[in-house]
């Protein structure tokens, strides 16, 4: 990019198409089975559009700034940041933990032991959890799942979708492009309705505390959804999705590294060491060790320092201008698929071994 308007103006058609992406897929889920699973899913990323959207329109428009916020910063920062998972330098291990545990005994207190965790699995794998919606949406334990209207987490959630159309508004470029999207083609979720003390003696065996398994949960529904739940967007709008893949990879292989280095590990764990075996490999070091495409792909903001770019490249460019060349978009969206399906098969097989 050589000029800043042109760098501006691929911003905005960067934010556009992240919008147009999540928008296009919560719309063709409306009325289907995967509707509340796939507003659960989507509900950090919208957060994370808007919050790094509105961190791009301070810097080139900050008038219009205020109308955008309207007194929902708080709530947006608390669901965006559920998007870093342990990448984060304003939470620890132990901070997120201590949510978890203060969250648990809400539940249990508001339902009872007998009634206090349920999970919306697909094939086995896990998209999401009552605990980890209240975490997302920063809900009250009687706030289930999203598609309850008097919900917190469904207002939450609809008012930063209202939200992210008027920021694209704001950047000059009209209103979203909604396109029909096909349904995911894994089994639809089914509701598993079990206890928190029942969960914790049946997942991940021998590992970590409740809170711990929380957090591993939490990863894992990261994972699925990025791999599984969004998959329909690939041929749509391969950028927006190629980004989030990206952002949810690094993340996930980062937030596992902490645990694991916080935690003992169980050494005849098979299931675990799979786990490990994913961290360890060539695909994970390669991935990590693009933080330049990681921060490209969280936030906005083309730096003058990157060339080569363009609205009509793959991903806009951004892997090969963050890497000098050395790394092509097609090897980075394999290297990311791989891992993705990795880790979404090592932590099924680890939670239900």
């Amino acid at each position: 990019m050589e000029t800043a308007e042109q760098r501006r103006e691929l911003d905005a058609v960067m934010l556009r198409d992240d919008v147009s992406w999540w928008t296009s897929l919560v719309t063709s889920a409306v009325g289907t089975d995967w509707e509340p699973t796939i507003g659960l899913s989507i509900l950090p990323q919208v957060a994370r559009i808007l919050h790094e959207g509105l961190d791009q329109l301070k810097r080139v428009n900050p008038e219009a700034v205020e109308r955008v916020t309207a007194g929902w910063d708080v709530d947006i920062a608390t669901a965006r940041h559920t998007v870093k998972l342990l990448d984060d330098d304003k939470k620890s291990v132990d901070s997120v933990l201590d949510q978890f545990a203060s969250i648990a005994a809400e539940h249990t207190a508001a339902f009872s032991s007998l009634n206090d965790f349920a999970l919306l699995e697909s094939d086995g794998r896990a998209l999401a959890s009552t605990r980890l919606a209240s975490y997302q949406a920063a809900a009250s334990p009687n706030d289930r799942w999203t598609a309850d209207e008097d919900s917190r987490s469904f207002n939450l959630g609809q008012t930063m979708g209202q939200r992210t159309v008027e920021l694209q508004r704001a950047f000059g470029i009209g209103d979203p492009v909604i396109r029909q999207v096909q349904l995911p083609t894994v089994a639809v979720p089914r509701l598993v309705d079990t206890t928190a003390v029942l969960f914790d003696a049946t997942s991940y065996p021998d590992f970590g505390t409740p809170s711990v398994k929380d957090l591993l949960l939490m990863v894992e529904c990261s994972v699925n959804a990025a791999l599984w739940v969004f998959a329909p967007t690939a041929t749509t709008y391969r950028s927006s999705l190629f980004r989030v893949r990206f952002v949810v990879a690094t993340h996930a292989l980062s937030a596992l590294t902490q645990i694991f280095e916080r935690f003992d590990a169980d050494a005849g764990a098979t299931a675990q060491h799979q786990v490990e075996a994913v961290l360890q490999s060539e695909q994970a070091a390669r991935v990590l060790h693009m933080r330049p495409l990681r921060n490209r792909s969280m936030h906005y903001g083309v730096p003058k320092t990157l060339t080569g770019l363009s609205a009509s490249k793959p991903a806009y460019g951004l892997v090969e201008a963050t890497t000098s060349g050395a790394a092509k978009y097609a090897e980075v969206e394999a290297d990311v698929a791989e891992l993705l399906t990795q880790l979404s098969d090592a932590l099924r097989a680890w939670r239900r071994a």
